[in-house]
């Protein structure tokens, strides 16, 4: 049970059964994770934390972050995700806080930046959601993220704009 690849095992099963939507499965195992209280346990907390949240418990969710950040309060990881709790919980407010304390731990975080920029943008903040949207690029320019996040920008920046450019498709980028 100390061996690290027992550890690692159990939460990539931990990892399959939320994908399967096993939830209750996945919260057992890594409930087990988290009492081996080795390096990984950090990991256990935010795979029972979504758990938790797509078993439709989000107070169970919110709860399992916070005890996560009693014993990580530095970590950038926890506070992206207790923020995604809220955001799938349309608590946007809640949401901006915790992408906010993220990016204070790590700027270099592409989806605190990106999330940050979908919510000031659905709200009609097209100044705050433009920023992080190219903020996001900056730290991540090449991947299908990147490409994504180019696409909420023109949303956002195009939102009141009555010409309407695609600049996607009028630079012809070659994505190969």
């Amino acid at each position: 049970r100390s061996d690290t690849n027992y550890v690692w095992a159990k939460y990539e099963t931990a990892l399959t059964f939320q994908a399967k939507k096993q939830y209750d499965e996945a919260i057992k195992l890594c409930k087990e994770g988290i009492k081996l209280n080795t390096y990984h346990h950090f990991m256990f907390y935010t795979v029972l934390g979504f758990a938790y949240d797509y078993k439709g418990d989000k107070e169970k969710a919110l709860a399992t972050f916070d005890e996560a950040l009693v014993k990580f309060p530095t970590s950038f990881r926890l506070y992206f995700e207790k923020a995604g709790v809220y955001y799938n919980h349309k608590d946007y407010p809640e949401a901006v806080k915790n992408y906010q304390k993220a990016i204070s731990l790590n700027f270099m975080h592409f989806g605190s930046h990106y999330n940050l920029g979908k919510i000031y943008a659905a709200n009609g903040y097209i100044t705050h959601a433009a920023l992080c949207f190219q903020t996001a690029l900056l730290m991540e320019s090449q991947s299908q993220r990147s490409v994504q996040c180019v696409i909420e920008l023109e949303k956002a920046v195009t939102a009141f704009n009555t010409t309407g450019v695609d600049s996607i498709k009028s630079l012809n980028i070659n994505r190969e």
